[in-house]
């Protein structure tokens, strides 16, 4: 992270002036209360860079997921090979931003699929369980799952969740899962699409995408929840459980949109979470996102960027749930600043050095200074306090 600092002090030295600010991870909210994100300021954290992972020579990996296991973290994510197949890879981190590749990979192969790929997995004790989407041909996908000891070697079990009938809105495909255990049972949402309804092997025209859910425990088949579906005209989601609440996000060419509910059936639609960066890495839409969660603290929304028109070169890429910070001038209104997470509890602001003063702000819940401090808007770096 030194190296990054020294690089936007350099910056700062050509007409910016800079202020690194520490202790803004946002902590554990209400889900309503999470409205700052920040993007990492050295995002994408993970580019395509190997034979399974370089569609068309470019490279492409999205749909990660990510969990924190004692100070590693693991992102199971899917790639694109050179051979056109998705496959399922992993890679860890001691920081979730600088991640290595496991030797084994791809960890999920296809098996004379045309992919595999969207992992969501959940450790149960001593075991891993992993749901994934399977399309034999094309893209008509299936979700399946799968069992491991390690989270490298996997053994599949096969089908999850059956087709609808014919015309039924998840009769066609259904795929993109995102898979919970709490209270002794496993509840996976999903993404379904319509076929049509004299032939469920032909897809509906026009078709629609819609979310439903699903539960399993104790042995029996998965149920699909009789008020599906629950979500319309949405996909490619992920689910998590924040506090006492659900959240689920949706991949959009604008953003990252999203929903909330108590119960994970009902859900409220909340809108964006945050747009497009602004940079190249997710010019053209945040595709598959995963909610970080940690002991109840929603910390990180991990996601595919997608830097082409076609969604066929993404690149992973983190934002932050942080601390609202603001500059003003000092007729106390708000000056045009960049602001940059450095890490999850670190942030980089960016402003024009004008030569005049400001106050920058770190503020609280409801608005309230945390902490505050009168700067110089002049070339260099200043670092602000807020543990």
């Amino acid at each position: 992270m030194l190296g990054l600092c020294l690089a936007l002090i350099h910056a700062a030295a050509a007409g910016d002036a800079i202020f690194v600010v520490h202790g803004v991870s946002a902590g554990a909210l209400s889900v309503e209360a999470y409205r700052t994100w920040h993007f990492y300021a050295d995002n994408p954290v993970l580019v395509g860079e190997e034979e399974y992972e370089m569609q068309a020579g470019e490279g492409n990996v999205y749909a990660p997921d990510v969990l924190r296991e004692g100070d590693r973290y693991r992102m199971w994510y899917g790639g694109q090979g050179r051979d056109g197949h998705d496959r399922i890879h992993l890679a860890e981190s001691d920081d979730g931003l600088g991640w290595t590749r496991v030797p084994d990979n791809p960890v999920l192969d296809v098996d004379g699929e045309n992919h595999v790929n969207d992992p969501s997995v959940a450790r149960v004790g001593d075991t891993y369980y992993m749901s994934f989407s399977v399309a034999p041909t094309a893209e008509e996908d299936e979700i399946h799952l799968a069992t491991s000891d390690d989270g490298i070697r996997w053994t599949r079990l096969g089908s999850a969740i059956p087709f609808g009938s014919p015309g039924a809105w998840d009769s066609f495909k259904v795929g993109r899962p995102s898979l919970l255990h709490e209270d002794g049972r496993f509840r996976m949402w999903y993404d379904g699409t319509n076929s049509d309804p004299s032939d469920r092997r032909k897809i509906a025209d026009p078709a629609a995408r819609h979310v439903g859910v699903a539960t399993w425990g104790d042995g029996v088949a998965w149920a699909p929840d009789a008020a599906n579906p629950l979500v319309r005209h949405s996909g490619a989601v992920d689910v998590a459980r924040v506090g006492g609440e659900y959240v689920m996000l949706v991949e959009s060419g604008q953003g990252t949109r999203w929903l909330a509910g108590g119960d994970g059936v009902q859900w409220e639609d909340r809108g964006f979470l945050f747009a497009n960066s602004g940079d190249e890495y997710d010019r053209h839409g945040q595709v598959t996102p995963m909610a970080y969660v940690e002991d109840g603290a929603w910390v990180a929304v991990y996601f595919g960027g997608a830097p082409a028109a076609n969604w066929n070169r993404n690149c992973i890429a983190v934002a932050f749930a942080q601390k609202r910070i603001t500059l003003r001038g000092a007729d106390g209104a708000e000056m045009p600043a960049t602001i940059r997470a450095l890490d999850r509890d670190t942030a980089v602001v960016t402003a024009p050095a004008s030569g005049g003063g400001g106050v920058l702000t770190v503020h609280g819940r409801d608005g309230v200074s945390l902490a505050e401090r009168v700067v110089s808007l002049r070339p260099g770096r200043v670092t602000l306090e807020t543990r």
